[in-house]
């Protein structure tokens, strides 16, 4: 192969060049100039947050894994390669494996990179771990969060392990081993079209009628607050509850409780008047008075000691 090339020069003539005196400039211009060393982030992420997860064994860390969560304008809810993301491999059984997951990511990622347009974000975790585990920890930096949300939390939606977490006044999480899968909102503007208070458990209205986190079971203006599940949930008003019928509820009969003298009462389930010295059936045949000395009908009526009875 020829180390030289020809060229035509403006006023007509030819230049020689040999290849290694280009490769000679380009090497000095490197040493000039010189390379600008990597960040280790994509030059396009608008921030990212990082999560440090912990295998925390007889109160000591034996595994950590690292994850980390942002948005940028290349962005989307898949995977995006232009910003460095990966699909990661399947796990192999055994060991601590943290990952963020969704429809659109396969096996998961370990960062995962939004759009900047979102006012809303929402990043599902996936955690396994060893069986020996005592609790998996999680941390951040909460001030750089705060700079950039207007709310941020962590929580469990599927096993409801932990309560809410807010993310800006705490930097830390320790989580019970059966939290398998947690979830973390962040709000990037309290004002912006994307924001909804009513998904926001920090704000009244995630509780309220048509907030996330509304639950007509515990509102006592809501039909089911009185239904079975109910906070207000009462047995004992209940028509298809056995309380209803019990001592108490609101369908208690005493004339239906053998327990009670109600009972045996004109009025009674277990009332009989053949038992009752007030009423005629008690003094007839089968009556708990009756008497066959005293009944013309029976041979005892005219026999000695009966009323009809005449030595004569």
């Amino acid at each position: 192969m020829s180390e030289h090339f020809t060229s035509q020069s403006t006023d007509g003539t030819y230049r020689v060049t040999t290849v290694k005196a280009i490769l000679r400039a380009i090497i000095l211009y490197i040493l000039l100039v010189g390379v600008q060393p990597s960040t280790g982030q994509p030059s396009a992420v608008d921030w990212l947050i990082d999560l440090h997860v912990e295998d925390i064994v007889n109160g000591l860390p034996v595994a950590a894994r690292d994850l980390s969560f942002g948005v940028s304008s290349d962005g989307t809810d898949g995977i995006d390669p232009t910003l460095g993301e990966t699909e990661l491999p399947p796990y192999p059984p055994g060991g601590l494996h943290v990952i963020f997951v969704s429809d659109l990511t396969g096996n998961g990622l370990s960062s995962d990179i939004r759009s900047n347009t979102d006012s809303v974000l929402t990043f599902n975790i996936q955690i396994r771990h060893n069986s020996n585990t005592e609790t998996i920890k999680i941390t951040w930096d909460n001030v750089p969060l705060a700079a950039i949300a207007s709310a941020a939390w962590l929580d469990d939606p599927i096993n409801g392990s932990i309560g809410v977490v807010n993310m800006l006044t705490t930097d830390n999480i320790s989580l019970p081993t059966w939290a398998s899968d947690v979830r973390i909102v962040v709000h990037l503007s309290a004002t912006g079209s994307g924001y909804n208070p009513a998904k926001d458990p920090n704000r009244a209205e995630y509780n309220q009628p048509g907030g996330d986190g509304y639950n007509p079971a515990k509102d006592p203006n809501a039909p089911e607050y009185n239904q079975l599940g109910g906070d207000g949930y009462n047995p004992a008003k209940d028509p298809n509850a056995p309380e209803y019928n019990q001592p108490g509820g609101d369908g208690y009969n005493p004339a239906k409780d053998p327990n009670r003298a109600e009972y045996n009462q004109p009025g009674g389930d277990g009332y009989n008047p053949a038992k009752d010295p007030n009423r005629a059936e008690y003094n007839q045949p089968g009556g708990d008075g009756y008497n066959p000395a005293k009944d013309p009908n029976r041979a005892e009526y005219n026999q000695p000691g009966g009323d009809g009875y005449n030595p004569a």
